[in-house]
């Protein structure tokens, strides 16, 4: 058997073996775990892992240990394990996976001494200090420099890695410094490549120096409301008002705003403060020319900032990427559905000014967000590694025509015949659950053959706007697993198969307004079942086999005010009647 598995290790990259070597330790635990009995009170320490997306591990100050010492004493064994792992890892020259590592091994037992030594943190009587929580407030006592704002109209707030000037309240800018402290720390794991050395992890581990804390401190500027952010920028940044946020690679500053604090604007705030976050720690976290993606590979510096948006929190741990995060269904409509792509080639070439006069700029930037997820996720995160070096040439400005192909050991030519597929997902995937599926409003699935057992998944989803499912076959009770979704106003069946029953159980799906079924199975005896949607406002039914007889049930929705017939057995006289009996419809045909 050991023979047998040898064998099959040889044939897969560096980050499938690293990947089920960590799998295998896990599924030990697991396995212990459960002959012990002790599954229930297990549950906070047993995460599932998908080889898509980046599971990042939060050291607290506070000591969470289980109450049961059996337990207690099998996790210290099993965060040993890691720790020997971690140490294989910087043997291999991989110096983020080993740091991600020691992170986790304080998840397991974060008593852990070696471990919190070579992090830099000291014990204290209730836990232990951890440089990030520690804040410090002050009142401004002179005028503001960059802002020109008066003496005792700002406060500053000072936390181990950050300096705010803030307009906003203390709550919000609390906020504001501990998302940024959590995120830094989020992103020296991922990026270690990049800041750091494997030859300085690899002293740390033998007890020769451990992790500081930086006198360098990144500025940040926080408004009090957009109004005032978009008031005093615009003087000096072109085009603010088209942002929510910016950072300022010449005065090595980033800009904020707090937002109205309804649940999707919290979201997308910080989303924002994510996404430049990124940019300000690639620009400043060593030596780097102003503008290092000014004249090719624009699309992979904004790319990488938006796959930090893709970031998740839990209470002692974050992921990163995965078929779910937002970007990515817009990447996947644009590209699976609509059929937009610009080959890798191409889209290095665009210019800072070519890209943003782009008519598809937005098709763009989800083609870049799409790609970078790819280059971090795919292979298991074989590509990871590679890509910090390659970023950390670009921002040092030295580049060379051939560095891409030679950092990353594959051609642009390449991404272009891979990135479809890892597009591409599969109903088990769906299966196997969305993370934090209350903090998902969109979803993109075209081609996905979604299973009944799929869509109960998506149907956890409440906060759920638009869902795009062509292509599946959708027959019969499969929507019904829809009816969690209380704020769904767009679906998409583009191209479905699907029938009068399916139709029905769409009156359980919040409060639909569009729905598209254009190429789909629908006929006329199905359009009847529309009935129960009284909030539809918009229909696509162009290709439809529907005719003239549909039209008494398309006269029976009282909020109607679109609908797409082009491309139907609809006669002109049909049309006719349907305008006639509703003089405000909107009717393309």
């Amino acid at each position: 058997m050991f023979l047998l598995l040898s064998t099959r290790l040889q044939g897969q990259s560096p980050g499938e073996d690293q990947w089920r070597q960590h799998a295998a330790l896990q599924q030990q635990l697991v396995q212990t775990i459960n002959e012990q009995g002790l599954t229930s009170k297990a549950s906070d320490w047993i995460i599932p892992r998908d080889p898509q997306r980046l599971y990042v591990f939060t050291p607290q100050e506070q000591v969470h240990r289980p109450d049961d010492p059996q337990l207690a004493s099998l996790l210290e064994d099993h965060a040993e394990k890691l720790f020997a792992l971690a140490k294989k890892r910087i043997a291999e020259n991989q110096a983020a996976a080993c740091f991600q590592l020691l992170h986790e091994v304080l998840f397991y037992n974060p008593n852990h001494e070696p471990v919190r030594k070579i992090l830099g943190h000291r014990r204290e009587e209730d836990g232990w200090h951890v440089s990030s929580d520690r804040l410090r407030f002050t009142v401004g006592t002179r005028t503001q420099s960059l802002m020109n704002w008066p003496a005792k109209s700002y406060s500053i707030c000072k936390t181990p890695h950050f300096e705010i000037v803030s307009q906003a309240d203390e709550a919000q800018t609390r906020l504001l410094a501990g998302k940024l402290e959590l995120w830094h720390q989020i992103w020296r794991q991922v990026f270690f490549e990049y800041w750091s050395r494997s030859s300085t992890l690899q002293r740390w581990l033998d007890g020769k120096g451990q992790a500081r804390v930086p006198t360098k401190k990144f500025k940040v500027v926080f408004f009090k409301d957009r109004d005032a952010y978009v008031n005093q920028l615009s003087q000096w940044i072109p085009g603010i008002e088209g942002s929510t946020g910016y950072y300022e690679a010449a005065q090595k500053t980033s800009f904020f705003y707090a937002a109205n604090k309804t649940q999707e604007a919290v979201a997308a705030e910080q989303a924002t403060w994510r996404h430049e976050l990124t940019h300000q720690l690639f620009h400043e976290s060593r030596r780097s020319v102003e503008s290092p993606f000014q004249d090719r590979y624009l699309w992979l510096g904004e790319g990488i900032a938006m796959y930090f948006e893709s970031l998740t929190e839990f209470p002692r741990h974050v992921t990163l990427g995965g078929f779910d995060s937002r970007r990515m269904q817009y990447a996947r409509l644009r590209c699976l559905k609509e059929q937009f792509y610009i080959p890798v080639a191409t889209l290095t070439s665009l210019d800072k000014k070519s890209l943003q006069t782009h008519p598809e700029i937005k098709k763009i930037y989800s083609q870049s967000a799409g790609l970078t997820h790819f280059l971090m996720g795919s292979d298991f995160g074989t590509l990871r590694p590679k890509l910090s070096e390659f970023l950390q040439l670009s921002y040092q400005g030295k580049l060379k025509d051939n560095s891409f192909n030679e950092i990353l050991e594959m051609t642009t030519s390449d991404i272009d015949t891979a990135y479809p597929d890892f597009l591409r997902v599969t109903s088990p995937q769906v299966e196997s659950g969305i993370v934090s599926p209350e903090t998902r409003t969109e979803f993109a699935l075209p081609r996905t053959a979604v299973s009944a057992t799929a869509l109960l998944e998506i149907g956890k989803c409440p906060n759920l706007s638009w869902l795009d499912l062509s292509a599946s076959d959708v027959r019969g009770k499969k929507l019904s697993g829809l009816r969690g979704c209380r704020t769904l106003r767009q679906l998409f069946l583009t191209g479905c198969l699907v029938d009068g029953q399916s139709l029905q159980h769409l009156r359980d799906v919040g409060q639909l307004t569009d729905l598209d079924l254009s190429a789909s199975s629908v006929n006329d005896i199905d359009v009847a079942s529309l009935k129960s949607l009284p909030s539809l406002a918009n229909l696509n039914l162009s290709g439809t086999n529907i005719s003239d007889a549909a039209i008494p049930a398309l006269l029976k929705l009282p909020s109607l005010s679109g609908i797409n017939l082009s491309g139907t057995q609809l006669t002109q006289s049909g049309v006719y009647r349907l305008q006639m009996a509703n003089p405000s419809l909107s009717i393309t045909f």
